[in-house]
């Protein structure tokens, strides 16, 4: 009877917590302006060719196309909102149906995990493909046990969560690598796994490896990819560290990083690494005792080594969520080997005649202040979000619309270190256009190509530019124009007729980003001036 009570209990809370979260992510999408990162996909799937978007832009988005793929109604004349949102919402309302619905997770654990950060709002609202990948990875929790008995529904999932992300592949390799050591270390032989493994499974593996192997070449960067001058060996190890140290407690306690930093570019305070690396070290030990108690320490360890050398290369804050959707899966396998007690939990406090009595509490205020912290932090970037413009693209375009000013002769600004990567604010404003509005985007694509120029393209550019006489429009996410008129040799002049801030909270922190537009003088008389 007291069993029967629990299982309903758990089930009440899951279905009410279900409900909650895709209320949120319903909710949280309706007020969001989606800003480059998600409007990129969206140009992506609405402009570029079949061709492109298989084989040419992964190699310089860094993820298979699936998200795109998902998103391909724009290609129908979906708008740029719609479209986001529902690949947004079906996703994640997948995800939240397998945490709370299926997870073999009791009430508590479900609380505490539905009420992270990552899942109360980045994840839910922020239209990216990582709602699928956490969808994908509970797939895989769930099977994973059955594996033996379900092989091709393994691999199902398997190739799911590698179709996702990189990260996924990550995930996906180092699951695979545990699972075939304990194999060979039972069996004494890779003759002994061939032997006595499920002939289906082994064959599961070998379609694994053949998929991934055709997935990391369909994404593999290119040499004037963006993201390959960030690859510096230094820098790269320090990243793989704080990976271990300074990531866990960034995705539950502590909030030291700005999401427009790069992990390899971080430069830690004392202070940081100590409070970071204390809460870090907690979370591992919680870990490695559940799993080594389950004798699944090899599906924590090896997995999350394969997927810290894809974090340590270009992992932003962001991203840092990947490690709750790990935490998860790897808790939900536990779960299903032995169910997790908070007698387990206390254990080791218990061995203290001091702490004995107190370890209940302690346990609870452990996860009682992690709850409240993520909480804080999601409660103040939905109230950051809705009170204030995430991104000034949608209202840019507008504005441009109604000062007729869309078929203007339209520069944007560029990346200090290439031509070919314009400003941000132009892919957001096209994303609310029906085509590129910027004659100097690289290919005329409507997104950002991601490509790096040699030191000769830049300047070839930056003749081909010129050749193209004075711009009618600047667009930039600058106050000031100089350095582009001195590039450009324009002596016309221009005047500051539109100016917007967007404000990308996360956690407690805000970055705030302009989109700015210059007019030329002789034309800026018949354009209603809209400056903040």
């Amino acid at each position: 009877m007291e069993k029967s009570k629990s299982l309903s209990r758990d089930r009440l809370t899951g279905i009410i917590l279900f409900f909650i979260l895709t209320a949120l992510s319903v909710s949280g999408t309706f007020f969001h302006e989606p800003w480059f990162d998600e409007i990129q996909a969206y140009l992506i799937a609405r402009d570029a060719s079949f061709h492109d978007i298989f084989f040419v832009l992964p190699h310089y988005e860094g993820h298979p196309p699936l998200w795109h793929i998902l998103l391909l109604p724009a290609k129908l004349g979906l708008s740029c909102r719609v479209a986001l949102n529902l690949a947004q919402i079906v996703t994640f309302a997948g995800f939240a149906a397998m945490l709370e619905l299926r997870s073999p997770f009791g009430w508590k654990m479900k609380i505490f995990l539905s009420l992270n950060y990552y899942i109360l709002y980045q994840y839910s609202v922020i239209s990216r493909p990582y709602a699928m990948l956490m969808l994908a990875g509970l797939l895989v929790a769930d099977v994973y046990p059955d594996r033996d008995k379900k092989p091709f529904r393994y691999l199902l999932a398997m190739l799911f969560i590698c179709l996702c992300h990189s990260y996924g592949i990550a995930v996906a390799g180092g699951l695979a690598a545990a699972d075939l050591l304990h194999r060979i270390l039972k069996e004494k032989s890779i003759s002994g796994v061939l032997k006595n493994t499920n002939k289906k499974l082994i064959a599961s593996y070998c379609l694994l490896l053949a998929g991934a192997v055709i997935i990391i070449a369909d994404i593999f960067p290119q040499g004037n990819a963006n993201g390959i001058r960030l690859l510096h060996f230094n820098k790269v190890i320090l990243a793989f560290i704080m990976c271990w140290t300074l990531l866990p407690s960034e995705t539950v306690f502590t909030s030291y990083i700005n999401d427009d930093t790069w992990l390899q570019t971080l430069d830690p305070g004392l202070t940081d690494l100590i409070v970071g690396g204390f809460f870090s070290a907690l979370i591992w030990y919680i870990l490695i005792s559940i799993c080594k108690k389950r004798k699944i320490i090899s599906e924590l360890l090896i997995p999350y080594i394969f997927l810290t050398f894809f974090l340590s290369m270009y992992a932003m804050p962001h991203h840092f969520g990947i490690f709750i959707t790990f935490s998860i899966m790897i808790l939900w396998i536990a779960q299903k080997t032995e169910p997790i007690t908070i007698e387990e939990l206390k254990a080791p406090l218990e061995k203290s005649q001091s702490l004995k009595k107190s370890s209940r509490y302690i346990v609870g205020a452990f996860f009682g202040i992690a709850t409240a912290v993520n909480i804080y932090w999601s409660v103040y970037s939905y109230s950051i979000d809705i009170k204030n413009p995430y991104d000034a693209g949608e209202n840019a375009a507008q504005w441009i619309k109604d000062n007729d000013l869309e078929d203007k002769k339209i520069f944007s600004a560029w990346n200090e270190d290439t031509t070919r990567m314009l400003t941000y604010g132009s892919t957001s404003v096209n994303g609310f256009m029906e085509k590129n509005i910027f004659i100097n985007a690289d290919q005329g694509a409507s997104y950002s190509t991601h490509v790096m120029t040699t030191d000769e393209e830049y300047a070839s550019d930056i003749e081909w530019m010129r050749s193209l006489g004075s711009p009618d429009v600047i667009l930039t996410s600058s106050v000031s124009i100089a350095e582009e008129t001195k590039q450009l040799g324009l002596e016309d002049k221009y005047t500051l007729c539109y100016l917007k801030r967007g404000q990308r909270v996360f956690k407690d922190k805000i970055i705030t980003v302009y989109t700015v537009i210059y007019v030329r003088s002789d034309l800026a008389e018949n354009v209603k001036k809209d400056i903040e």
